[in-house]
């Protein structure tokens, strides 16, 4: 299944790891890490991420206050969002019709 990431999602990915990486270098990297790990596991559970609506669903990541939000439509993985759970836990929602990123991932089948 491909994996597509919007600008915005990537975007995030990189503003947390940068924020975890000046507390200690190695929790970027983990942070990092971390939101992949599930990724891999939504590409293997589709399914295993909590419904938020009809269309999107939930997953939180191991050892970080964050959510990967995400879709799977047209045969594609489609990770909508990174978002934080008490900070900005809806904030996400503004970003759902941003069009579609250019960029295609391929990870582990």
């Amino acid at each position: 299944m491909k994996v597509v990431f919007s600008a915005a999602a990537r975007r995030q990915i990189y503003e947390v790891a940068v924020s975890y990486a000046r507390e200690r270098r190695a929790l970027g990297v983990d942070f990092v890490e971390s939101v992949y790990g599930a990724v891999d596991l939504i590409q293997l559970f589709p399914r295993i991420g909590a419904r938020v609506n009809d269309r999107y669903r939930k997953l939180v990541l191991q050892r970080f206050p964050y959510v990967v939000i995400y879709s799977i439509e047209q045969g594609r993985l489609r990770i909508t969002a990174i978002s934080h759970q008490r900070q900005d836990p809806d904030g996400w929602h503004h970003r759902v019709e941003e069009p579609p990123a250019i960029y295609e991932v391929r990870l582990a089948a």
